[in-house]
């Protein structure tokens, strides 16, 4: 039922994470501990160095050929699904709480992305993640090509909530591991 005040207003939304940022920071403060030890004392120039050799390996030059073309595939959807959604009838309103929900999944499919990436075979979720986001345009025409006539429904409101959760995750798990390696 529509209503003049949205489900939560913003100023409380932002005093939520406000909050759990504190108590993390807080928490961070008191009780994590680096060891000062095992950290080696390294220059500048030698990490500069070591990043050079690194990168005149024929594996790397591959491997920054392919991360910096990566993207191509699926650059477009994630830029334009929302518009055409809003073109077709869908509320900004409904847009923004898909959003809203997505906030905090992105939060948690973060840390197991990198969990996952602990892995023996460390670029494996990536390239799952590569294979699922390149799919993902596909869904989002499906979705797009199959907006209900009669208006917004639930189960169609729900399905692209179900979209957003995947494509989310996919990029937590995509992005995380593209910039750990």
């Amino acid at each position: 039922m529509p209503s003049e005040q949205g489900v939560l207003c913003l100023g409380s939304y932002f005093q939520f994470w406000a909050l759990v940022y504190l108590v993390v920071t807080v928490w961070l403060i008191l009780f994590k501990r680096e060891d000062a030890e095992k950290e080696e004392a390294q220059s500048m120039a030698s990490a500069y160095y070591d990043i050079w050799r690194i990168l005149r390996l024929p594996n790397m030059k591959a491997f920054v050929v392919i991360l910096l073309t990566a993207k191509i595939g699926f650059i477009a959807n994630d830029a334009v699904t929302g518009f055409k959604l809003l073109e077709k009838g869908f509320l900004e309103e409904d847009l923004a709480l898909t959003v809203l929900i997505n906030f905090p999944l992105q939060i948690i499919f973060g840390y197991y992305a990198a969990r996952w990436s602990t892995a023996p075979r460390r670029l494996r979720p990536w390239l799952l993640a590569f294979y699922g986001r390149l799919l993902m345009p596909l869904v989002a025409m499906w979705i797009i090509s199959n907006y209900p006539k009669e208006g917004l429904t639930s189960g169609y409101f729900a399905l692209v909530i179900a979209s957003s959760v995947l494509s989310s995750f996919l990029r937590c798990v995509y992005m995380l591991l593209y910039k750990s390696h």
